[in-house]
């Protein structure tokens, strides 16, 4: 189709424009349909990330970008391939909305990624709400919403129609209604730019909180603290290994989708003639955002390349998957001396620990997640102590009879010569 209408935009592409977007389409949908079929593998089988609220996210946002590059990019490569389209008006209709509903529900796996990141880095006694029956509820709404944006334009809110170079469907940004103009406003701020300001509003508070607690500093530590945190290093650096791997996957989404949004934009407010590098490049450069995130693991996670060879391995010499001499549950070293979670249990105290003002005492507690130091009212340690319980890692607590100190049993991956850690905060 060498011009193609949309609105009232036309766009004339040559041959030579029509086999570089088959080219490009196909290879970027055959590394997104591999990489992503290896994601899901990779997490099914190896609980890469340890945490399964985290492991629920990223398995629905790998879903979403494999339904983008299946239910899409084969139909626009082969229209390229062929010079113009080749499904009809309603192969077009199709096309748009599995593409906007997948890239929706990616859209809010990454705010929910930033939202429990900012849970478990800045509200740690809050984290244990983080259950895999909320996360459920948290994929239901991601899915209720990605189908409330794109089910509208079937019943009358906008339309789907044709993009302005003729080889794929979107959302008609050109007509000039008020049902699309209403539509296409409500989409930008409510699909993009409220999304993407929660991302960021999210990770600038962990960035912060991380460079207000920086749990790897050894030397701001008083000597208890130090070696407690030396035994629990690794643990603490997979967390903030995680949460800057899930700011790269948000600036790659960022980066993708930003230029298309302007054009988008632009052709709403603006009733001005496309230009093929307009129009194409913007399109072309956000259908890559399905491929980023394999990429981004593979790059930034040694333990998903780690898990990326072992599938591989393990498909060839026909183990079983999810085990190896060299892992256990979580994705942990089980070579001699160490032991799988349940295996073992260490002690951690919630010590009364009172400043000479008589009124400042401090807690800390280790869990899988992060070490979290911070300063309570003496009064307020019993309530300190019942958020600690509620933490799915800790196996039991126990108190003194004055209550000034608490025990604090926790699931531990590590056995130590001394099993019992005992920690005491002063508070200068």
């Amino acid at each position: 189709m060498d011009d193609t209408l949309v609105g009232d935009i036309y766009i004339n592409m040559t041959r030579q424009a029509q086999i570089f977007v088959a080219v490009y389409v196909t290879t970027v949908g055959t590394i997104a349909t591999v990489g992503n079929i290896s994601v899901l593998i990779i997490l099914l089988r190896f609980n890469t990330f340890r945490k399964k609220s985290i492991n629920f996210l990223l398995i629905n946002m790998a879903a979403s970008d494999l339904g983008v590059s299946i239910s899409g990019y084969p139909m626009t490569s082969s229209s390229a391939y062929a010079g113009h389209w080749l499904f009809g008006d309603s192969g077009c209709r199709y096309l748009a909305f599995c593409v906007y509903t997948f890239s929706c529900s990616t859209i809010g796996s990454h705010v929910a990624l930033a939202v429990y990141r900012y849970i478990y880095v800045c509200k740690p006694a809050s984290k244990h709400k983080l259950t895999p029956k909320v996360t459920f509820i948290v994929l239901v709404v991601i899915w209720a919403k990605a189908l409330f944006w794109t089910v509208t334009p079937f019943i009358g809110w906008s339309s789907y129609t044709y993009e302005p170079f003729g080889l794929s469907c979107s959302l008609d940004w050109t007509a000039r209604t008020f049902s699309h103009l209403s539509y296409n406003v409500a989409c930008v701020l409510g699909v993009f730019v409220a999304p993407l300001a929660v991302m960021l509003a999210c990770y600038y508070r962990v960035a912060k909180r991380s460079n207000q607690v920086d749990p790897t500093r050894m030397e701001e530590r008083d000597l208890g603290v130090a070696m407690f945190l030396q035994m629990h290093r690794k643990d603490v650096k997979v967390d903030f290994h995680v949460t800057k791997m899930c700011v790269l996957m948000t600036l790659s989404f960022m980066i993708a989708w930003t230029p298309y949004t302007v054009v988008c934009v632009w052709v709403v407010f603006n009733k001005l003639e496309l230009n093929i590098v307009a129009s194409l490049a913007p399109t072309l450069f956000a259908k890559s955002s399905c491929m980023m995130n394999p990429l981004i693991y593979f790059i930034a996670s040694s333990r998903y390349r780690r898990d990326f060879l072992r599938m591989f391995r393990a498909s060839g010499s026909g183990a079983p998957t999810g085990q190896s001499g060299d892992r256990t549950e979580g994705g942990r070293s089980s070579k001699p001396g160490t032991s799988a979670a349940g295996d073992g249990s260490g002690a951690v105290y919630l010590r009364r620990t009172t400043s000479p003002s008589g009124d400042i005492s401090a807690s800390m507690y280790f869990n899988k997640e992060r070490i979290y130091i911070g300063d309570i009212k003496p009064s307020g340690i019993d309530k300190e102590a019942k958020l600690i319980g509620k933490d799915p890692d800790v196996l039991s607590m126990s108190s003194s009879n004055t209550s000034d100190e608490y025990r604090v049993y926790v699931k531990e991956m590590k056995k130590v010569e001394e099993p019992i850690v005992q920690l005491e905060i002063d508070i200068h």
